[in-house]
């Protein structure tokens, strides 16, 4: 997968840009593939980039739902 050398975890930027990225959903399959290659342990950067995904994309997701409710229930 090519991502131009923007999603990379060379620096500091690179990789929050990277976090990001799988916290988004965004080809994150991508990512974890690239990361398993390039580490010693396959499972180290499946574990990482699960987490990732379970407690920080559904977090981000239940958190924005609590959001437009609240609103929902606000304007009435």
């Amino acid at each position: 997968m090519v991502q131009y050398g923007i999603c990379s975890w060379d620096t500091l930027g690179h990789s929050l840009l990277s976090v990001f990225h799988i916290l988004t959903l965004d080809r994150w399959s991508g990512q974890l593939f690239n990361l398993q290659i390039t580490a010693r342990f396959y499972w180290i950067p499946t574990i990482f980039c699960l987490s990732l995904v379970y407690m920080g994309s559904f977090y981000l997701l239940n958190l924005m739902l609590a959001v437009v409710m609240e609103s929902y229930i606000e304007s009435e």
